[in-house]
């Protein structure tokens, strides 16, 4: 799934990746909100129609730049500084055996912006992982022999995959 949402002169997308061992990893970026602090602030949906939910302290303790913090039924990760490319990034592991069905999330800077367009933002994850397995190993280049970014789009209800 990918998010790619201006908000004015802001930028927000998210992408899913396959983290190694299995699971997946949340990238959250986000462009032109400065250089003062900006945050991740998140939960997880479990089932359609769920509200938002803390996922278990492996979840947790395995954020980057920092450990993400809990609060009844939110968290919240502070994004890292501006790369070279202009974004600043979040990243929040998912191991297999934590079965999501999305992330909704809305980005903060305190102490009174909030930012999401209109509804908060919605990062779905795909419902059979093992057909995107499949699908990627697929195409992993043989001279290689590793895929070095794999992006998930839902598209009209269907999945789509792009590997480089």
């Amino acid at each position: 799934q990918v998010i790619a949402q201006d908000l004015g002169d802001k930028r927000v997308e998210a992408l899913l990746h396959p983290a190694e061992g299995g699971g997946s990893i949340l990238e959250v970026m986000a462009k032109g909100f400065g250089s003062g602090e900006l945050i991740f602030h998140w939960g997880v949906i479990e089932s359609p129609g769920a509200g938002w939910s803390n996922p278990p302290a492996e979840v947790q303790n395995n954020s980057w730049p920092t450990k993400t913090k809990t609060f009844p039924g939110a968290n919240q990760t502070t994004f890292s500084q501006k790369e070279a490319d202009g974004f600043r990034r979040v990243l929040i592991t998912f191991p297999s055996k934590f079965k999501v069905r999305s992330v909704n999330f809305v980005l903060h800077e305190p102490p009174k912006g909030w930012h999401k367009p209109g509804n908060d933002f919605c990062a779905e994850w795909p419902q059979d992982e093992s057909l995107f397995k499949v699908a990627a190993d697929r195409a992993v280049d043989a001279e290689s022999g590793r895929t070095m970014r794999t992006t998930r789009w839902k598209v009209n209800g269907g999945n789509l995959m792009g590997v480089a």
